[in-house]
């Protein structure tokens, strides 16, 4: 404060004619000895909590980052199959083509019906459809890798090599230890972890209310009116504050912190309850991928000893082209298929990875 006084003293007698001013200071220091039921050393609860608040926080995004990852390596994924099914479609119309050409030129030297040329023109019509079909697909699956990176609108995303991919057969730990890693791992049973120990420490705060509060204050004065000198003063006091009767409100926030705690645990067993029906997808998911590459290596193997036959057969004239394409066909069918079912299986490793907390990354070799 600062005051201008003419005449008088500070308790107001009319003195002797001044003019001047004085000033006046204090600087005060409190540190508190016991709060919340703690002394000077402990963390109190309310920063426990907020310790705590911050881990749940923390674990939250890493959740966000890694579905984040996860989503780009889906929809990267989602390219390379469509990018599979462009080459495919683009392979099928290659080998139906020239049968087309040749039904044609047999259709003009009457040498078959009209019936048997549209059977293969249709055929050729399909192949050029699905060909339209799987290229708006993969400018579909583009913009949505586009879109997972957080790139603009309209920046295309080009693909410029698809073979150097990892492979995604590992084999799989049973069930058991897939969730006992999920549990341990997951962000969201860390940061529900963390909310379960930030309630407590609510609980125990409501419950240190109830003690009083006891503060050390020291407080330094200093005072110069020019004439006379300056004075100080030193001052420490211990300051106790506490209420002395709040009517049961004490006992009614140590209730409804304890109730918010106990929803808070029922909270996890849901979490985890849901984390066990996520990975058990994914695991089936790979398992399911795995049996039907499985089941096209044989189809291939089949196709393939079909080919030979048929081309043999052809030689000899026991068998018309047209039998020869459609074992063609088929068998780059197949392969495609394995080709997809394998971009699946990686996808399903990524999602067992995500759904586990990172499971890929962190198995032991």
């Amino acid at each position: 404060p600062f005051s201008v006084i003419g005449g008088v003293t500070e308790e107001g007698i009319r003195q002797r004619e001044v003019s001047g001013g004085y000033y006046a200071g204090t600087f005060s220091l409190s540190v508190p000895i016991v709060r919340e039921g703690k002394i000077l050393g402990w963390n109190s609860p309310s920063i426990q909590q907020a310790r705590f608040s911050l881990t749940a926080e923390e674990s939250h995004q890493r959740t966000r980052r890694e579905q984040i990852i996860h989503d780009v390596t889906a929809a990267f994924i989602n390219v390379l199959k469509a990018s599979e099914l462009v080459k495919e479609n683009e392979q099928l119309i290659k080998l139906t083509e020239p049968q087309y050409q040749l039904a044609l030129a047999k259709f003009r030297e009457n040498l078959v019906s009209r019936n048997e040329l549209l059977v293969v023109e249709v055929q050729f019509a399909k192949a050029k459809r699905e060909l339209v079909v799987a290229k708006n697909g993969m400018a579909r699956a583009q913009r949505e890798l586009t879109k997972s990176m957080g790139l603009d609108a309209p920046t295309r995303v080009e693909i410029l090599d698809t073979q150097a991919l990892p492979s995604a057969v590992t084999p799989l730990p049973p069930m058991e230890d897939l969730l006992s890693f999920a549990f341990q791992h997951r962000p969201e049973v860390q940061a529900q972890e963390a909310q379960i120990q930030a309630k407590t420490e609510e609980v125990k705060r409501a419950q240190g209310q109830r003690f009083p509060t006891v503060e050390l204050v020291a407080e330094y004065s200093l005072a110069n009116a020019f004439d006379p000198p300056v004075s100080t003063q030193w001052r420490t006091v211990a300051q106790v504050t506490g209420s002395l009767f709040d009517f049961g409100r004490g006992a009614q926030k140590v209730t409804l912190a304890r109730a918010v705690m106990t929803q808070e645990v029922k909270k996890m067993d849901s979490v985890k309850a849901a984390i066990a029906g996520e990975v058990q997808d994914a695991y089936t998911h790979i398992t399911d991928t795995v049996a039907q590459i499985d089941l096209l290596e044989k189809q291939i193997e089949q196709a393939t000893e079909a080919l030979k036959l048929n081309r043999a057969m052809f030689r000899q004239q026991l068998l018309p082209e047209s039998a020869v394409a459609e074992v063609e066909q088929a068998l780059v069918k197949l392969e495609q298929a394995k080709v997809l079912a394998n971009y699946d299986l990686i996808l399903g490793h990524s999602q067992l990875a995500l759904v586990t907390g990172g499971w890929q990354n962190k198995r032991p070799e």
